[in-house]
């Protein structure tokens, strides 16, 4: 059974009992109890953060793919070419890497890349096993246009809401992700 929260009759399941590590949530000192985060986690839709983080970016990637599907690119595309807008001539694994797809992924947006016209492959002189990934000028020009249509996207999304709000959620996110990075279970 799963273990319950100390200050309520729900159950929550943080960690599969069998692993190694498996920490009770009862602890005095973890990290959500509502003690020292003033927020009880829950698995409901509604309430629980992970969720409500996936459900925001599925609502930005379908939008961001309806204004970017004009252009004849897809979501991959887009992040494969906006990371070597800012740093071209990447390795393919690298840029793997940094859109976080597998390799046979990788390989299957940047044949749909070299197709449109937007990128090509070169194979390295040291180790003819790796390709770099380079702009050419159609991939380059098109930067501007995309990344207006992808912009529209977050204006649209932030309509109403506050600097001051969207700086916070900015930075409330970064802690979440330094949060699960430094996470030692």
């Amino acid at each position: 059974m799963a273990p319950r929260s100390a200050v309520s009759n729900r159950t929550y399941r943080l960690s599969d009992p069998a692993e190694k590590n498996f920490r009770s949530p009862q602890r005095k000192h973890s990290a959500w109890h509502p003690a020292t985060s003033g927020f009880t986690p829950t698995f409901s839709a509604e309430r629980h953060i992970g969720t409500a983080l996936r459900e925001t970016y599925r609502a930005f990637a379908r939008a961001v793919s309806q204004n970017l599907a004009p252009l004849g690119l897809t979501l991959s595309m887009w992040f494969a070419l906006r990371s070597l807008w800012e740093a071209d001539g990447l390795s393919q694994a690298e840029l793997g890497r940094r859109i976080e797809l597998n390799p046979a992924a990788v390989v299957a947006v940047l044949k749909a890349l070299e197709v449109a016209g937007l990128v090509t492959r070169r194979r390295t002189r040291k180790d003819r096993r790796i390709y770099n990934v380079f702009l050419t000028a159609a991939g380059r020009k098109l930067r501007t246009r995309a990344t207006a249509l992808a912009l529209q996207v977050d204006a649209r999304a932030l309509r109403g809401v506050k600097h001051e709000e969207i700086e916070q959620v900015l930075a409330t996110l970064k802690r979440l992700r330094s949060n699960l990075a430094n996470q030692k279970q």
